[in-house]
């Protein structure tokens, strides 16, 4: 009897999960559709491995950074006290007369580590850490700024202008959501900064002057601990902040299937008690993780074209083939056998023996439908080809004989004959013309 009952509850179980199967077939398959953010300035969703843009919106306006200018901080900080993050800062006087906005509350005579303060300024957002920092890596702020400006232009931020270590308002210091996401990829690269962007909470050591703080991550997108609408558990690290005028901006990361993204939101507005810039971040990241993938356009095994081979006695031709596969990172329903036309560009209509495997002798272009450049690569022959030495010895006569030094000589040797000749035949008419005695 119990067996029986026990059959019947797996067919039972069994049945239902036939019943479902179509719905989980069609939630699996169902594509993810672009989304259309609205409350937001700016936003530019970029990924790592290509360097390539797969969302934007109004990438390159100029806006005001806001908190995210403390991403640059911490590069120039970090960079500077490389493989020594537990120097202790002593907070000075100069550096409290400089203290606005949010802070931890650091007063004067307290002395900190540059990790602490690292992670003060990270995790928690606080501005009196980003400027005892400053202080500490340039010795003032101006200073400081200019270490901010060179940096961020060597990662390409060439539209961003800073002009303090925080971000807080200044009509002067602007950024754009692209320049911001050159940042971001470095911090991401950046493992030690990376790591600390991660930290859903901090516990401060004690210092000479407080006890332990407990620091709270001001990313909802990766800690639910502060606001729990947010929360998105692919988001990885890198930083949240606001000002009135430049409004909520997140930066953030994120990864599947080995592909990485930054994603950058600037401008945000309140919309009905919710922040937009989080709901736009994790919208638009996953849009991103889910829409987008590697996909091969020519494999490095295919034939592109064969080249006319001279001078060997056994080879008449070789094939061309792409020096590696070109992969492209694309939408997941976009199709490379239709939606991509090839163009190869030789550098010689043949190739001479002897040559050896991997000769580069052109480069493969492949563009989408509408011009745009998704890959390229270097043509190269697959195997070594040897020459016939008559035929190569024949071949270099020829080019020797054809060549212009060869002429040259000719010439030169033709005119001495010539000139030979006629100084013989004048001598010859002197003595024919000269009187008999």
């Amino acid at each position: 009897m119990k067996s029986g009952t026990n059959h019947l509850r797996i067919l039972s179980l069994f049945l239902c999960l036939l019943c479902l199967a179509p719905c989980l077939a069609l939630s699996a398959s169902a594509e993810i559709t672009e989304p259309t953010p609205s409350g937001v300035d700016a936003v530019y969703v970029m990924n790592l491995e290509y360097g390539q843009a797969v969302y934007t919106k109004n990438e390159t306006r100029h806006l005001y950074p806001a908190s995210t200018a403390k991403l640059v901080t911490a590069l120039v900080a970090e960079r500077a006290f490389s493989g020594k993050l537990d120097t202790t800062v002593e907070i000075t006087g100069d550096m409290k007369d400089a203290f606005r906005g949010r802070c931890l509350g650091f007063v004067v005579g307290e002395r900190v580590t540059v990790e602490a303060l690292l992670h003060a300024m990270l995790v928690g957002g606080y501005n009196d850490a980003a400027i005892a920092l400053a202080f500490a890596t340039s010795g003032n702020l101006a200073d400081f700024c200019k270490e901010m400006n060179t940096l961020a232009a060597e990662f390409g931020a060439s539209e961003t202008h800073y002009t303090n270590p925080t971000g807080l308002h200044d009509a002067s210091m602007v950024t754009t959501a692209r320049d911001t996401a050159y940042i971001a990829a470095a911090i991401v690269k950046n493992e030690t900064l990376f790591a600390i962007t991660k930290r859903q909470k901090y516990v401060m050591p004690a210092t000479n002057k407080s006890g332990e703080w407990t620091i709270y991550s001001r990313n909802s997108l990766i800690s639910s601990i502060l606001e729990e609408d947010y929360y998105y558990a692919y988001a990885e690290g890198i930083h949240a902040g606001s000002t009135d005028e430049g409004g909520d901006c997140v930066v953030t990361s994120g990864q599947l299937d080995g592909l990485s993204y930054v994603c950058v939101v600037l401008g945000g507005k309140q919309d009905s008690g919710k922040n937009q810039a989080f709901l736009t971040a994790a919208s638009v990241l996953r849009y991103t993780l889910k829409s987008f993938s590697v996909q091969t356009l020519k494999s490095q095994k295919a034939e592109i074209t064969t080249l006319p081979v001279q001078y060997s006695a056994t080879v008449t031709e070789v094939a061309v083939h792409p020096q590696k596969d070109m992969t492209a990172l694309l939408r997941n329903d976009f199709d490379p056998k239709t939606d991509v036309t090839f163009e190869s560009v030789l550098d010689a209509e043949h190739l001479d023996a002897p040559f050896d495997s991997g000769t580069v002798v052109g480069r493969l272009y492949a563009r989408d439908k509408n011009g745009r450049l998704l890959a390229q690569t270097e043509l190269v022959v697959t195997e070594d080809v040897e020459a016939h030495g008559f035929l190569l010895f024949m071949a270099k006569v020829k080019g020797f004989v054809m060549s212009p030094i060869f002429l040259i000589v000719v010439l030169l040797i033709a005119a001495a004959i010539l000139g030979s000749v006629y100084l013989d035949k004048r001598r010859h008419r002197r003595r024919v013309r000269r009187p008999r005695r």
